[in-house]
């Protein structure tokens, strides 16, 4: 009688895991969650490499107002910033 009674307790948690993970993938679905995620990353990816862009950028400026000012310590300190 315990026997059965711990069968059936391990089948229905089985069942409902089972239910749960069914409706989670239509739930994500069906309000587009995974596309969503998906298109984040990509954001992600792309603003990566427009802070890469930048940063090169930045660098070069900082070069050509050291080049036109010499070497100027305020300057300098100024860029670093």
């Amino acid at each position: 009688m315990e026997g059965k009674l711990i069968s059936l307790i391990l089948l229905y948690i089985a069942i409902s895991i089972g239910i749960w993970l069914l409706l989670r993938e239509v739930m994500c679905w069906y309000f587009k969650i995974n596309q969503a995620i998906s298109l984040q990353k990509r954001t992600n990816e792309l603003l990566e490499q427009l802070i890469r862009q930048n940063n090169g950028m930045q660098h070069k400026e900082k070069s050509a107002v050291r080049n036109e000012a010499g070497s100027n310590d305020e300057i300098d300190q100024l860029l670093d910033l």
